[in-house]
């Protein structure tokens, strides 16, 4: 098996070129997946400056992955590498790198759960916030327990859509 050791790192694709372009530079991201419809400016630039490769996970490259022999999980304990890299909005300045360890994320999760929203199997998850931005964290204990995850394909808010499903969840 391989080892991944790797950390996410979310983007939202909606940044400016030049700060798409930053943050795969200073996290020196090796792998960026996108999608065909991600074909940003931002994602452009970010193809020119630097030195990340790009795999289009509708693509033929990413199916190849999907193929692959399995990686290996990080051993059993190591609770200090690097889960994910979440880059701050910058407003001081350059955005900053902020690291959550495997043990950081399992320490909110286990919170979470406890003190926040006991989830269980057969319970939903609807993420109305970027993947990008705290959403993708609420999706971690979720998946701890086995509840459903649900991820709207819209590429973003409509007020007239948002009122036709809140209609239809009303009893």
């Amino acid at each position: 098996m391989l080892d991944a050791r790797a950390a996410a790192i979310p983007i939202n694709a909606r940044l400016h070129p030049k700060e798409v372009a930053f943050i795969l530079d200073d996290a020196e991201a090796r792998v960026c997946f996108v999608t065909d419809d991600a074909e940003t400016g931002a994602i452009e630039a970010a193809r020119l400056g630097g030195s990340t490769c790009f795999i289009d996970v509708d693509g033929p490259e990413y199916a190849a992955l999907l193929d692959a022999e399995p990686l290996s999980a990080a051993p059993a304990g190591d609770t200090t590498d690097a889960a994910w890299l979440f880059y701050t909005s910058g407003t001081t300045g350059r955005p900053k790198g902020v690291v959550l360890t495997h043990g950081n994320l399992m320490a909110m999760t286990l919170n979470y759960l406890a003190d926040v929203d006991p989830a269980a199997v057969g319970d939903h998850l609807l993420h109305a916030a970027p993947m990008s931005h705290g959403s993708g964290l609420y999706a971690i204990p979720n998946v701890a327990v086995g509840a459903t995850q649900l991820i709207p394909a819209a590429r973003g808010f409509d007020l007239a859509k948002s009122a036709r499903c809140s209609r239809g969840l009303r009893t």
